[in-house]
């Protein structure tokens, strides 16, 4: 290969000076090939091994070079660890995943040598990427979204909603988020993409929705509680063992309605961004890879109407009921459990208001 990029020449460089400083030592086959794996995930993973660091810190310049590895692989956030991603389980040709990420081919055919020197398949260290957060962008680049909200899971959120909106909790309480979970199933349509590569829809059915009553709330926080959740999920096996938990919803009630169309308060807050992180590990403890999340928003309006009817969002629908304004929004949750905001990336069908 005539034009090596400085990443490809820094691994061998490294790789024969760490061969040379384990050569005619007992175990030294054992130690190089840890030590050329614990190189390769680097490159695939973005992480460094102590056991690395401590050997490239013996050799001569070793620590030059493996500090130059660690930066030219964190560049254009981790652009060769997504690249190899992209080319071994999305498909996408090695030259291109490289363009499409920012690095250069010769970064990722860095990694396909030395996996092939150690007789192991490029990319097997990413082969469970609800592990791997910062690969999200690379899959939601591949996948579109779109939501199917049945009557029955309508029902279950609209009521509790509402029931928290215009039920005060206490007399200092005018009205509290609500909070519950949404049971659904997923389903995978592969699709057809210009340039090749896996792209896929991913069909989103929520079946049910239903509320937790112990779930902690005040005006603008809720907080489920741990063994409601694990009293419903119990449930739900029995009950619903074809259904599995595809996300959750909860509620931003508001004084007016107009502070919900001037300030879009049916996005998440910074607040839900933190929870989700913590509650999408909690979910995938219990085996449930949750995909979507719901927000309600609810206000009093001072006109009311009887127009339901889709926002400009493909991901938002608004509804009058009692003098409120609803606006009932989806996003979907990447693998890092981030919501994704952009609204392009999802769509909502609520066939209930759509034959109203």
């Amino acid at each position: 290969m005539a034009d090596k990029s400085k990443l490809y020449k820094s691994v061998f460089e490294l790789e024969k000076k760490l061969r040379r400083s384990v050569e005619g030592k007992a175990g030294s086959s054992g130690k190089l090939r840890q030590l050329k794996l614990s190189l390769l995930q680097v490159l695939e993973l973005d992480c460094i091994d102590p056991t690395l660091e401590r050997a490239a810190g013996r050799v001569h310049g070793g620590k030059t070079l493996l500090n130059t590895i660690k930066k030219r692989v964190k560049a254009n956030k981790s652009a060769v660890v997504k690249a190899i991603y992209d080319h071994v389980h999305m498909g996408t040709g090695l030259r291109s995943a490289c363009s499409r990420w920012g690095c250069r081919p010769s970064d990722a055919i860095a990694a396909k040598e030395l996996a092939q020197a150690l007789g192991r398949r490029l990319g097997s260290f990413t082969d469970d990427p609800l592990k791997l957060g910062y690969l999200s962008d690379v899959i939601a680049d591949r996948e579109e979204v779109v939501v199917y909200l049945s009557h029955r899971a309508l029902e279950d959120m609209l009521l509790a909603t509402l029931e928290g909106y215009q039920v005060p909790k206490t007399l200092k309480s005018r009205f509290t988020e609500v909070y519950g979970l949404c049971l659904g199933m997923v389903r995978d349509e592969k699709l057809s993409r210009k340039g090749g590569g896996k792209y896929w829809r991913r069909h989103v059915y929520a079946q049910q929705a239903p509320v937790q009553i112990r779930a902690k709330a005040t005006k603008d926080h809720v907080w489920p509680n741990s063994r409601s959740l694990a009293t419903q999920l119990e449930a739900a096996k029995v009950l619903f063992p074809h259904l599995e938990v595809i996300g959750d919803f909860h509620s931003h009630p508001y004084q007016s309605a107009r502070n919900i169309r001037r300030r879009k308060k049916w996005e998440p807050t910074e607040d839900d961004e933190d929870f989700n992180i913590g509650w999408i590990k909690t979910m995938r403890d219990y085996h449930h890879n949750p995909r979507v999340g719901f927000i309600i928003a609810i206000g009093k309006q001072k006109r009311t109407s009887r127009d339901m009817m889709s926002s400009t969002n493909s991901n938002v629908w608004f509804m009058s009921i009692g003098g409120n304004l609803v606006a009932i929004s989806v996003y979907r949750i990447l693998q890092d459990a981030t919501y994704e905001t952009e609204a392009t990336a999802i769509k909502l069908l609520i066939p209930e208001l759509a034959r109203t």
